[in-house]
């Protein structure tokens, strides 16, 4: 998330709704949503992990502007809306 090589400050919201953790990291161009779960408690597929949390990344989705990114973290406020998220997107659960 830089530009022409030069670095820019990384902002950080979070949010935890039910057992999901919800990061909004942006900085003045563009938007990243990570949605985090328990470590090992899903059957989710994982993007990465943080091991000092016990927690793993399910859902990443870029976003082109901060406004954009901020619209989707804001309309994420329960967890079925998360569920619904990854039900549209066939992101997520592992095939078996």
């Amino acid at each position: 998330m830089t530009d022409n090589n030069e670095t820019e400050e990384i902002n950080t919201q979070s949010k935890q709704i039910e057992e999901f953790k919800v990061d909004l990291n942006y900085n003045s161009h563009m938007a990243q949503l990570a949605i985090w779960m328990p470590e090992g408690k899903h059957e989710m597929r994982v993007v990465a992990k943080d091991k000092d949390k016990s927690l793993e990344c399910v859902f990443v989705q870029m976003h082109h502007n901060v406004e954009e990114g901020r619209e989707a973290y804001d309309k994420l406020d329960d967890g079925q809306k998360i569920k619904d998220l990854f039900a549209r997107t066939g992101f997520g659960k592992i095939c078996k």
